[in-house]
């Protein structure tokens, strides 16, 4: 790692012995969501990634990737866990097969008990790995880091990785995690407005200082306290033309998809910004590694066309938040997304009954001219059939 990425070896004691405790493993299990949209990816592309194949679990954890790649099929699986969690998976591992139970773990899994960027581990070069790196805004924590040195030590050329990209990094804004209502958004996000990580492409370089630009047009007039985030995963076989619903597995994690204990994060304004209906919002977040297994947040937004965004890559991180700006338009800002608050108030289906305005949001005069009475009350952000699904899962 070169001298000026900041290290995480002195947060190691800390950040395994969180992991190597029962209830935190018992967490992401319990997240349906995340545990059985891997499940379907791994075994949806059983046969041409991991039937008869070598697999690599990265951050294996609790052993439930490993297991549902044995299930698919592998020839082995080598579970790589630095945590004391490893000791407790080679119980379960070397009890495989007795009693009628498990058998088909017998003799598939090797637990290794390191971290993946050790030298001389004794792993071959595999066909596929597997891995569950994802923390808040999908890089909290610096885990993508052992999982792009898995692939670039230990991937054999054109293998696969489940996931393979974050397909929708969408939204931007400050460490307040939780889920909110998604009728609060002031912009109708879009498959144009994402952000792409490619984990089969992207260098660890890429990976540690990330700038993310954003342009969006205001559905509404009224105020702007902040910006959200969250994030999408594809899980799909490498090199498939064209890709086949068969073939790609998605899991969202966005206010309008089913909940994840990823849930969405937000960063909101010292000072809220008033926008019009039909203006521009623009501008850049650059997200920058840090000594604590996460990232620095560096974000300016632009209401307008008066003023352009500042070049990111000129970002001078010491007067950042200093630099004098007058302009009305303007909100900069800087998190540690490693210094994160929660906020668990938003209950799905408590307002059923939702029109803009309960947000203090207003559409067009001119839109409205157009509407009838019941289009009125229908959101902006969501037409008919939208509302009704939505309201049929929240309910």
């Amino acid at each position: 790692m070169s001298d000026s990425v900041p290290g995480v070896e002195h947060r190691d004691v800390q950040y395994f012995g969180y992991y190597a405790m029962l209830q935190h493993q018992q967490n992401m299990l319990q997240d349906t969501v995340r545990t059985s949209t891997y499940q379907s990816a791994i075994l949806v592309n059983r046969s041409k990634c991991f039937q008869d194949k070598l697999v690599m679990d990265v951050g294996a954890g609790s052993g439930i990737l490993s297991f549902f790649a044995a299930q698919a099929g592998a020839k082995t699986v080598y579970a790589v866990e630095a945590s004391e969690m490893a000791n407790k998976m080679k119980k379960l591992v070397e009890s495989a097969g007795k009693n009628g139970k498990n058998a088909f773990l017998k003799d598939k899994i090797q637990v290794i008990n390191a971290k993946i960027e050790e030298p001389g581990l004794p792993i071959p070069q595999v066909d596929t790995i597997v891995s569950e790196p994802i923390g808040v805004l999908l890089f909290h924590e610096r885990m993508l880091e052992s999982y792009i040195h898995a692939r670039d030590h230990y991937l054999k050329p054109g293998g696969a990785m489940f996931p393979a990209k974050d397909a929708r990094e969408e939204m931007f804004g400050m460490p307040v995690v939780g889920h909110f209502d998604p009728r609060n958004l002031i912009t109708t996000p879009t498959l144009a407005d994402a952000f792409g990580v490619d984990f089969s492409t992207i260098s660890l370089s890429e990976l540690q200082d990330i700038t993310m630009p954003f342009d969006w047009e205001t559905g509404y007039t009224g105020i702007m306290h902040g910006i959200a985030g969250w994030f999408d995963l594809l899980f799909t076989s490498p090199n498939v033309q064209p890709k086949t619903p068969t073939s790609v597995v998605e899991l969202p994690t966005g206010p309008m998809a089913e909940r994840t204990h990823w849930q969405q994060v937000r960063f909101l304004f010292r000072e809220p910004l008033a926008v019009n209906a039909t203006q521009r919002i623009h501008g850049w977040m650059r997200c920058i590694v840090n000594d604590t297994r996460s990232y620095t947040i560096y974000l300016e937004v632009v209401v307008g066309t008066s003023v352009q965004p500042s070049d990111p890559a000129q970002l001078n991180t010491e007067t950042f938040l200093t630099e004098t700006n007058s302009s009305p338009v303007v909100r900069r800002g800087k998190w540690e997304l490693h210094e994160q608050t929660y906020n668990y108030s938003y209950i799905p289906g408590q307002t059923p009954e939702h029109k803009p305005e309960y947000s203090c949001l207003y559409q067009p005069e001119a839109r409205l001219d157009d509407m009838s009475e019941p289009e009125r009350t229908t959101d902006f952000a969501f037409d008919a059939i939208h509302m009704k699904e939505y309201e049929e899962f929240a309910n």
